[in-house]
């Protein structure tokens, strides 16, 4: 069921609720003594005389790799004037159905990607970065800081990345840990948000690209500092 709701940004989102909806209809449709195929089969034979063409959207035409590549291109000086401290950041390879962007020469654990795709008739910019910290054996993120007497330092850096993106004039929220996972000896942090726009133009604007950068630059520090707290955890 997740693989089928990852290539959708709405249901890539709602994944975990719409599993916990089909397990309360299963568990309903057990109560009442009805057999789940059957109550399936009767839904899809119900659905199937309606017709969705009235909600079908437009789709956009236009060249994924150009507009990766000219976005990616229009960050990495603008993050370079704002990071110093990150002298090697640059682009990475050559542009596909992502584009990458390297924060350090050597860390394979430190990038951002940028994806596109058709959304409602408008083109859609993800932005994502995948931060690691090692993990405490036998304890997941929260009990590992907790443990640790970090928990009011993990809220901090919850709520200011919270505030971060509701202050964004076109970013979309997406709370910081909700995406944690654990990955190979590895806490696994996600870092996420998306804009959608009507025209390619659009994401070559200069607020546009500026507030691209910002929310970038606050990603990075809230790395830095996830880094610093996970060096006083109890291993």
């Amino acid at each position: 069921m997740f693989r089928l709701c990852e290539n959708d940004l709405y249901l890539k989102k709602k994944a975990l609720n719409i599993s916990r909806l089909l397990n309360m209809l299963k568990d309903l449709i057990v109560e009442k003594g009805e057999d789940i195929g059957g109550m399936v089969g009767a839904v899809i034979s119900l659905s199937s005389v309606t017709s969705l063409e009235a909600f079908d959207q437009p789709v956009v035409d236009y060249h994924k790799g150009t507009l990766l590549k000219e976005v990616r291109s229009a960050l990495i000086p603008k993050l370079k004037a704002q990071l110093p401290e990150l002298p090697n950041l640059r682009a990475n390879g050559r542009v596909t159905g992502k584009a990458y962007i390297d924060l350090f020469e050597t860390d394979w654990q430190r990038y951002i990607t940028l994806e596109t795709y058709n959304w409602e008739g408008k083109i859609c910019l993800e932005l994502k970065s995948d931060f690691y910290i090692p993990e405490v054996v036998g304890k997941d993120f929260d009990n590992a800081f907790a443990d640790a007497g970090l928990t009011s330092e993990i809220e901090e850096i919850k709520t200011l990345h919270k505030n971060d993106l509701n202050d964004s004039s076109y970013l979309n929220n997406y709370e910081l840990l909700s995406k944690y996972s654990w990955s190979k000896g590895y806490y696994n942090i996600g870092y996420y948000t998306w804009l959608a726009l009507p025209k390619v133009d659009d994401f070559y604007k200069e607020e546009i690209i500026n507030e691209l950068v910002e929310i970038m630059v606050k990603w990075i520090k809230e790395m830095d500092k996830l880094t610093d707290l996970s060096s006083k955890l109890v291993r």
